[in-house]
């Protein structure tokens, strides 16, 4: 009876060893995910330094003044006050930073908690906001604008301008501070570019009828036909964003210094605009390795070219799978090359802003915060464990800081995330 015993008990404890063994390969997974994740993100980014310091989470419901959570009409449970909005658009100028966005708390109720409420209310009831900070992001105040969503802002000195997208009308209303938007008023017009002395350009929706103002707006001119010939042969492609209308791919009229503007015509090809002859000259580069221009950036009033870098890996996880080339910028004055070690199988959008250049993109399967201070000569790398983006993503880089819209799922709730690169 023994050996029978013995014999009908085994299929029993093979069953029992495998529940243990399948428990147990779960608790690895779930224990050990990240430390496997962190180990193949730093075998991928071994060219790079890391930066261990940890994100700042920026909590609405106490850093805007007045505001409160916001709670589910569901579970009842409170979220942080930033999931009561939308955010679309952040400025800094003269000190302050400026995050706007809309309410979309009752479309959030429409959506997934009470299915009666029309689209047409949502509509009638969102609020345009914009929060203001003079603290780098410790303290906020809010401003409601009105009906609609920020969908833009511009300012020098204590002057600031908003667009605001109206769903009920179809239109844009503009709207003007002359106190560091702390005051708003309705304005007849949104500028198209504004330079630090409050020189600033208008245009109509499709880029043409260029007027110019040198004294902050209060009066405009028909710019030279020099000027405006030069204007339109860089004119930058205009493009249709559901959200936000008709827009430039990029802001036109970049002003180099005093006396030049520079460009870029279809044809990839750079050109200068003289202030003091009103000529025009194609500027010609040495570009390293003889890459491809695709673009520019002017910061701290020197040239960057966005030149095509290199290809990524087939299954490099890329947002978009369109984008398979990672970009570099080339700083033709100083002979500076701010490229990727070509090793790295993702691309990421690069924002350059003063000494910084960086962006945040995905590597298996993490958000990852890279960037440069020196022009390339060391880059770093940030992994943001537990943070995915706060649709429609937002950037923004001042004062040594970056922030960004973006939810972190280990606290349930968005933020605005503020990191401080090395």
């Amino acid at each position: 009876m023994k050996p029978t015993a013995t014999l009908n008990r085994k299929p029993a404890i093979w069953l029992t060893v495998a529940i243990i063994t399948a428990l147990l390969a779960v608790m690895v997974k779930v224990l050990f995910a990240p430390l496997a994740a962190q180990i193949h993100i730093g075998t991928a980014m071994n060219k790079f330094v890391e930066d261990k310091t940890q994100p700042v989470d920026i909590d609405f419901s106490i850093a805007v003044q007045g505001e409160t959570p916001r709670k589910s009409p569901i579970n009842h449970k409170q979220y942080p006050a930033l999931a009561k909005y939308q955010i679309e658009v952040m400025h800094q100028s003269n000190n302050v930073i400026y995050i706007g966005g809309s309410d979309r708390e009752l479309w959030l109720d429409s959506l997934y908690e009470d299915l009666n409420i029309p689209l047409s209310s949502v509509d009638q009831n969102t609020r345009a906001h914009i929060f203001r900070s003079t603290d780098e992001g410790q303290r906020f105040t809010k401003i409601v604008l009105g009906r609609g969503w920020v969908k833009d802002i511009m300012g020098y000195k204590n002057h600031v301008f908003a667009k605001v997208y109206d769903p009920v009308t179809d239109r844009y209303e503009y709207y003007r501070s002359t106190d560091n938007g702390q005051t708003w008023k309705a304005n007849d017009w949104f500028p198209i570019q504004i330079w630090d002395s409050g020189v600033m350009f208008m245009a109509d929706e499709e880029g043409n009828g260029l007027r110019l103002s040198m004294d902050g707006g209060a009066t405009w001119r028909v710019p030279s036909d020099a000027f405006n010939g030069f204007y339109q042969a860089t004119k930058p492609p205009l493009f249709i964003n559901h959200d936000y209308g008709r827009m430039f791919d990029y802001p036109p009229l970049q002003k180099l210094n005093d006396n030049t503007i520079v460009g870029m015509n279809k044809d990839k090809e750079i050109l200068y605009f003289d202030l003091k002859t009103q000529t025009t000259q194609k500027q010609h580069f040495n570009i390293p390795e003889n890459k491809n221009i695709v673009g520019f950036v002017v910061s701290n009033h020197q040239l960057g070219l966005q030149i095509e870098d290199y290809e990524v890996t087939e299954n490099a996880g890329t947002p978009n799978e369109s984008i398979k080339k990672q970009m570099a910028f080339y700083f033709p004055e100083t002979q500076e090359y701010a490229h990727f070690p070509k090793h790295l199988p993702a691309v990421f959008e690069l924002h350059v802003q003063e000494d910084y250049i960086g962006g945040i993109g995905f590597i298996n399967g993490e958000r990852v915060h890279v960037y440069t201070k020196d022009r390339g000569k060391q880059w770093y790398y940030q992994v943001l464990y537990s943070y995915v983006p706060h649709v429609p993503e937002t950037w923004l880089y001042t004062k040594g800081y970056v922030f960004s819209a973006m939810d972190n799922l280990n606290k349930d709730g968005a933020f605005i995330v503020k990191l401080k690169p090395l």
